[in-house]
């Protein structure tokens, strides 16, 4: 989930965005445990690209996972950066539908 900054926009603190970005996270995770993926959702179509963003940890490794469990494959090389006002990596994982063969 890529986190938007709307706090100067809405009077919101930073806290906000982080909560709402860790909520929609879980709800997505829940989501895959019980088995509903978008393949079994048929009014939702599943994206041919997603990239997705995060603290680089445990939760985020476990995201990617679950993509990759619904049809995706990775899509190039992860990339890193370091936020600094935060004090922890930040991590982004491109990927990509796997295409279905062609009879």
């Amino acid at each position: 989930a890529l986190a938007i900054d709307l706090h100067p926009v809405l009077g919101l603190d930073a806290s906000h965005n982080t909560r709402l970005a860790r909520a929609v996270c879980k709800k997505e995770n829940e989501r895959l445990k019980k088995g509903e993926t978008m393949e079994n959702k048929k009014k939702v179509k599943q994206k041919n690209y997603v990239l997705l963003t995060g603290r680089d940890d445990a939760e985020f490794c476990q995201r990617v996972s679950d993509r990759m469990d619904t049809g995706y494959e990775l899509y190039g090389s992860p990339s890193i950066t370091f936020n600094v006002l935060r004090g922890h990596p930040v991590v982004a994982q491109a990927l990509v539908l796997k295409k279905k063969a062609k009879k």
